[in-house]
Protein backbone atom coordinates (compact mmCIF):
# COMPACT_ATOMS: atom_id res chain seq x y z
CA UNK A 1 0.00 0.00 0.00
CA UNK A 2 1.66 3.26 -1.05
CA UNK A 3 2.16 5.75 1.76
CA UNK A 4 1.18 8.50 -0.70
CA UNK A 5 -2.47 7.50 -0.19
CA UNK A 6 -2.14 9.40 3.08
CA UNK A 7 -2.20 12.60 0.99
CA UNK A 8 -5.84 12.01 -0.04
CA UNK A 9 -7.10 14.06 2.89
CA UNK A 10 -10.71 14.24 1.65
CA UNK A 11 -11.02 10.46 1.30
CA UNK A 12 -14.09 9.06 3.07
CA UNK A 13 -13.90 5.42 1.96
CA UNK A 14 -10.89 3.20 1.36
CA UNK A 15 -11.65 -0.24 -0.09
CA UNK A 16 -8.50 -2.24 -0.82
CA UNK A 17 -9.94 -5.56 0.30
CA UNK A 18 -9.66 -8.94 -1.41
CA UNK A 19 -6.42 -8.38 -3.23
CA UNK A 20 -2.95 -9.78 -2.75
CA UNK A 21 -1.50 -6.79 -0.95
CA UNK A 22 1.57 -7.45 1.19
CA UNK A 23 3.72 -5.46 3.55
CA UNK A 24 2.67 -3.33 6.47
CA UNK A 25 -0.04 -0.70 6.70
CA UNK A 26 1.67 2.68 6.21
CA UNK A 27 1.36 4.97 9.21
CA UNK A 28 0.79 7.81 6.70
CA UNK A 29 -2.77 6.48 6.27
CA UNK A 30 -3.52 7.70 9.80
CA UNK A 31 -3.76 11.20 8.26
CA UNK A 32 -7.02 10.21 6.51
CA UNK A 33 -9.14 11.77 9.25
CA UNK A 34 -12.33 11.92 7.14
CA UNK A 35 -12.49 8.16 6.56
CA UNK A 36 -15.79 6.49 7.34
CA UNK A 37 -15.08 3.07 5.78
CA UNK A 38 -11.65 1.46 6.10
CA UNK A 39 -11.53 -1.93 4.33
CA UNK A 40 -8.24 -3.81 4.01
CA UNK A 41 -9.50 -7.35 4.63
CA UNK A 42 -8.53 -10.52 2.77
CA UNK A 43 -4.99 -9.59 1.82
CA UNK A 44 -1.58 -10.67 3.14
CA UNK A 45 -0.78 -7.53 5.13
CA UNK A 46 1.75 -7.93 7.94
CA UNK A 47 3.04 -5.96 10.88
CA UNK A 48 1.23 -4.25 13.71
CA UNK A 49 -1.96 -2.20 13.62
CA UNK A 50 -0.78 1.42 13.42
CA UNK A 51 -1.43 3.58 16.52
CA UNK A 52 -3.03 7.04 16.71
CA UNK A 53 -6.70 6.32 16.05
CA UNK A 54 -8.07 9.43 17.77
CA UNK A 55 -8.00 11.44 14.52
CA UNK A 56 -10.64 9.17 12.93
CA UNK A 57 -13.68 11.00 14.28
CA UNK A 58 -16.06 9.83 11.51
CA UNK A 59 -14.93 6.21 11.17
CA UNK A 60 -17.91 3.82 11.09
CA UNK A 61 -16.43 0.55 9.81
CA UNK A 62 -13.01 -1.08 10.08
CA UNK A 63 -12.56 -4.37 8.28
CA UNK A 64 -8.98 -5.60 8.52
CA UNK A 65 -9.71 -9.29 8.98
CA UNK A 66 -8.06 -12.17 7.13
CA UNK A 67 -4.55 -10.76 7.00
CA UNK A 68 -1.34 -11.57 8.84
CA UNK A 69 -1.37 -8.59 11.22
CA UNK A 70 0.45 -9.08 14.51
CA UNK A 71 1.08 -7.21 17.73
CA UNK A 72 -1.59 -5.82 19.99
CA UNK A 73 -4.87 -4.00 19.48
CA UNK A 74 -4.14 -0.29 20.12
CA UNK A 75 -6.06 0.92 23.14
CA UNK A 76 -6.77 4.26 21.47
CA UNK A 77 -9.15 2.48 19.08
CA UNK A 78 -11.55 3.01 21.98
CA UNK A 79 -11.81 6.68 20.99
CA UNK A 80 -13.79 5.85 17.83
CA UNK A 81 -17.22 6.89 19.09
CA UNK A 82 -18.93 6.49 15.67
CA UNK A 83 -17.47 3.05 14.93
CA UNK A 84 -20.24 0.50 14.39
CA UNK A 85 -18.35 -2.51 12.95
CA UNK A 86 -14.89 -3.72 13.97
CA UNK A 87 -13.56 -6.77 12.13
CA UNK A 88 -10.06 -7.84 13.19
CA UNK A 89 -10.55 -11.61 13.08
CA UNK A 90 -8.26 -14.12 11.39
CA UNK A 91 -4.98 -12.34 12.01
CA UNK A 92 -2.10 -13.04 14.37
CA UNK A 93 -2.95 -10.44 17.01
CA UNK A 94 -1.77 -11.09 20.56
CA UNK A 95 -1.95 -9.48 23.97
CA UNK A 96 -5.09 -8.64 25.85
CA UNK A 97 -8.36 -7.15 24.66
CA UNK A 98 -8.08 -3.47 25.65
CA UNK A 99 -10.69 -2.42 28.21
CA UNK A 100 -10.68 0.93 26.39
CA UNK A 101 -12.77 -0.65 23.62
CA UNK A 102 -15.68 0.07 25.97
CA UNK A 103 -15.47 3.62 24.58
CA UNK A 104 -16.84 2.43 21.22
CA UNK A 105 -20.27 3.76 22.10
CA UNK A 106 -21.85 3.11 18.67
CA UNK A 107 -20.39 -0.39 18.21
CA UNK A 108 -22.87 -3.01 16.96
CA UNK A 109 -20.52 -5.81 15.83
CA UNK A 110 -17.20 -6.87 17.38
CA UNK A 111 -15.21 -9.66 15.79
CA UNK A 112 -11.81 -10.52 17.29
CA UNK A 113 -11.90 -14.28 16.77
CA UNK A 114 -9.11 -16.47 15.37
CA UNK A 115 -6.18 -14.55 16.82
CA UNK A 116 -3.83 -15.21 19.74
CA UNK A 117 -5.48 -12.84 22.23
CA UNK A 118 -4.97 -13.80 25.87
CA UNK A 119 -5.95 -12.67 29.32
CA UNK A 120 -9.48 -12.22 30.57
CA UNK A 121 -12.53 -10.78 28.84
CA UNK A 122 -12.73 -7.16 30.00
CA UNK A 123 -15.98 -6.66 31.96
CA UNK A 124 -15.99 -3.08 30.60
CA UNK A 125 -17.24 -4.47 27.27
CA UNK A 126 -20.63 -4.69 28.98
CA UNK A 127 -20.75 -0.88 28.69
CA UNK A 128 -21.26 -1.04 24.90
CA UNK A 129 -24.91 0.07 24.64
CA UNK A 130 -25.58 -0.96 21.02
CA UNK A 131 -23.54 -4.16 20.77
CA UNK A 132 -25.53 -6.99 19.16
CA UNK A 133 -22.80 -9.49 18.22
CA UNK A 134 -19.49 -10.31 19.91
CA UNK A 135 -17.17 -12.97 18.52
CA UNK A 136 -14.12 -13.78 20.65
CA UNK A 137 -13.73 -17.48 19.80
CA UNK A 138 -10.54 -19.28 18.92
CA UNK A 139 -8.16 -17.21 21.01
CA UNK A 140 -6.31 -17.93 24.26
CA UNK A 141 -8.67 -16.13 26.64
CA UNK A 142 -8.69 -17.29 30.26
CA UNK A 143 -10.70 -16.73 33.41
CA UNK A 144 -14.45 -16.74 33.76
CA UNK A 145 -17.20 -15.17 31.70
CA UNK A 146 -17.66 -11.79 33.40
CA UNK A 147 -21.05 -11.44 35.10
CA UNK A 148 -21.16 -7.88 33.77
CA UNK A 149 -21.76 -9.31 30.28
CA UNK A 150 -25.11 -10.59 31.55
CA UNK A 151 -26.38 -7.01 31.69
CA UNK A 152 -25.92 -6.59 27.92
CA UNK A 153 -29.55 -6.85 26.90
CA UNK A 154 -28.95 -6.00 23.23
CA UNK A 155 -26.43 -8.78 22.55
CA UNK A 156 -28.02 -11.64 20.65
CA UNK A 157 -24.88 -13.49 19.46
CA UNK A 158 -22.04 -14.30 21.83
CA UNK A 159 -19.32 -16.72 20.74
CA UNK A 160 -16.59 -17.58 23.25
CA UNK A 161 -15.74 -21.14 22.19
CA UNK A 162 -12.23 -22.51 21.69
CA UNK A 163 -10.59 -20.51 24.46
CA UNK A 164 -9.35 -21.56 27.91
CA UNK A 165 -12.28 -20.10 29.88
CA UNK A 166 -13.21 -21.75 33.17
CA UNK A 167 -15.99 -21.70 35.70
CA UNK A 168 -19.75 -21.76 35.19
CA UNK A 169 -21.72 -19.91 32.57
CA UNK A 170 -23.48 -17.15 34.55
CA UNK A 171 -27.12 -18.11 35.06
CA UNK A 172 -28.16 -14.47 34.59
CA UNK A 173 -27.06 -14.49 30.95
CA UNK A 174 -30.12 -13.96 28.81
CA UNK A 175 -31.55 -12.40 25.69
CA UNK A 176 -29.22 -14.40 23.47
CA UNK A 177 -30.32 -16.18 20.34
CA UNK A 178 -26.89 -17.81 20.02
CA UNK A 179 -24.40 -18.70 22.75
CA UNK A 180 -21.31 -20.71 21.90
Amino acid sequence: IPAALGNLLELQALYLNQNQLTGSIPSALQALSKLQYYYLHSNALTGPIPPNWSSFRDLEQVSWNSNLLNGTIPSDMGTLTKLQYLYLEENDLSGTIPAELSGLSALVYLSLNDNRLNGTIPPQLSELPHLASMYLYSNRLTGTIPRALCSMTGVTDLDLELNALSGPVPSEIGGLTSLQ
